[in-house]
């Protein structure tokens, strides 16, 4: 046994002693009973390495750590790769990576990935429609689709749907109607659009609006305003009642007109020269936001500038034109801002310009009116209490009358409610004289109508993005065959030397 010997003044001298058989170094020691944390490391190194490696005694401390160290590493890998987890119908908060992406360490993202068969990777989402057999207003349905993907979960994803009460709903302006051009659930005003297309009859339509020229206008006592300011009217043809004149310092041939509609509209001439700020004031008192401009090759347009950022001074009215958009060749829309002297607060209208629309007759296209209409009713339903449309043409009469006629017609019809065109227009000519002057404007309201209900009877076939008219669906071909006979009509009495086009009235007392 060798003896330490500590001498004063000088290092302590270490000597080692022999390793006998069970003698063990100090490394040997700190891995059996914990040692330091150094010892501890490296023993949770061995025992990732081999567990040939590890002492054959631990102690429970040690034990308990190195179980605690499995169990999260586990607990990872499971994360990573879920070969052994079953498929969840929870949607999964880790981030999928698809098959197709490269892994950053494929030795370690792939290597133990599962093969999971095609029935595996069908993802199940049921989505909402709308049955054909359940129109009713609150019922419910759902329908699910099934596609394939490759992920590693199954999501199932389940919503129901209520069917509103109404069937049109109004989102920013836009009117969304139920199974329109679709192929989807058929057209809920089908069954009324037929009943009315069974009443309509040629000889019939030509009748009514002989009845309708009937109507006669007591100038003298009814239309005191407009007989004083002859100058400021573009015919003398076309006399407006003092009762529906809007309210203003000056006279505007404008006319307030009643309207089964979401709220009542304006009908008027456009302004002869000079007249510009009587009427953009009218146009501002009243909120005419929304304005449409019906004009053809012979109308003269200059009461507001048409180019994008051109600016008028009408007396003490600041027109500002901020922006044009062409939507077709035949349909313009405008941003005018209408602001007065003196005033903070300006008012941006929405023109809309039709053009090639003459005088007397109607737009070659029925479906750029018509849908110039359905973009009215639009408005009129989401549009602000105090604000209002203005309906535009040279005399504020045949075209004007045959745009808000056609507007009603077909909100009844969006209503389930049989259209009655000869009531429609008498209404707005009690309230506007000659609106809807000619037989050929009156006829084409029926012709504008069958077009409407063919177009909203079309479905979408083999995958095409546009809906089309099946000549053989009842409805649509019933609608075909009355325009064909319409249009014939209106033919045969231009052949036989009858006007089709502007015909007065019975003389004005």
């Amino acid at each position: 046994m060798l003896l330490f010997k500590k001498n004063k003044g000088s290092k302590t001298k270490n000597t080692k002693r022999p390793r006998g058989k069970n003698s063990k170094t100090s490394r040997e020691q700190a891995n059996e009973g914990g040692g330091s944390a150094a010892g501890k490391k490296r023993t949770s190194g061995a025992d990732r390495r081999s567990p040939e490696l590890r002492s054959p005694e631990p102690s429970t401390a040690a034990t308990s750590q190195r179980a605690k160290k499995e169990k999260t590493k586990k607990t990872r890998k499971s994360r990573k790769h879920p070969a052994d987890a079953p498929l969840t119908d929870k949607p999964s908060s880790e981030k999928v990576t698809d098959h197709h992406d490269e892994p950053k360490n494929p030795s370690k993202e792939t290597a133990s990935a599962p093969h999971l068969s095609r029935e595996a990777l069908t993802t199940k989402t049921t989505l909402p429609t709308l049955s054909p057999g359940t129109p009713d207003a609150g019922t419910t349905s759902t329908a699910t689709t099934t596609t394939t993907t490759n992920l590693t979960t199954m999501t199932t994803l389940t919503t129901t749907t209520t069917v509103p009460p109404a069937t049109t709903m109004t989102t920013l302006g836009a009117t969304i109607t139920i199974g329109d051009g679709t192929d989807g659930p058929a057209w809920l005003g089908e069954s009324i659009a037929n009943g009315w297309m069974d009443k309509a009859d040629y000889p019939k339509a030509k009748q009514e609006f002989d009845r309708l020229q009937e109507i006669v206008v007591n100038v003298q006592n009814d239309c005191k305003k407009w007989v004083a300011n002859k100058k400021l009217n573009q015919s003398e043809d076309y006399p407006v009642l003092d009762a529906t004149l809007v309210k203003s310092e000056q006279f505007v041939n404008m006319s307030r007109i009643e309207v089964p509609l979401a709220r009542n509209v304006h009908i008027g001439q456009i302004p002869v020269t000079g007249s510009e700020e009587a009427f953009w004031k009218a146009v501002f008192d009243v909120r005419a936001v929304n304005i449409h401009l019906l004009i053809g090759e012979e109308d003269n347009v200059e009461f507001f500038p048409a180019k994008s950022g051109d600016f008028m001074h009408y007396g003490v009215m600041f027109v500002n034109n901020r922006k044009v958009v062409s939507v077709t060749d035949d349909v313009i829309r405008f941003a005018i801002e209408v602001l007065p002297d003196g005033c903070s607060n300006s008012i941006i209208c929405n023109l809309t310009l039709i053009k090639n629309w003459n005088s007397e007759s109607v737009h070659a296209k029925y479906s750029s009116v018509v849908k110039e209409t359905i973009e009215l009713t639009n408005f009129l339903t989401a549009s602000q209490p105090d604000e209002t449309a203005l309906i535009m043409s040279k005399h504020g009469a045949g075209r004007a009358g045959y745009f808000v006629a056609l507007s009603v017609a077909v909100t009844k019809m969006d209503q389930k409610l049989e259209p009655d065109l000869f009531e429609i227009v008498k209404a707005i000519r009690n309230q506007r004289p000659r609106a809807v002057e000619s037989l050929t404007q009156y006829a084409s309201l029926y012709i504008s109508m069958f077009y409407y209900i063919k177009r909203k009877s079309s479905k979408k076939i083999d995958g095409d993005k546009k809906a089309v008219a099946d000549p053989n669906d009842p409805i649509c071909k019933k609608a075909m065959q009355l325009t064909a006979t319409f249009t014939n009509g209106l033919i045969d009495e231009a052949n036989a030397g009858r006007s089709v086009m502007s015909q007065l009235p019975k003389p004005c007392l």
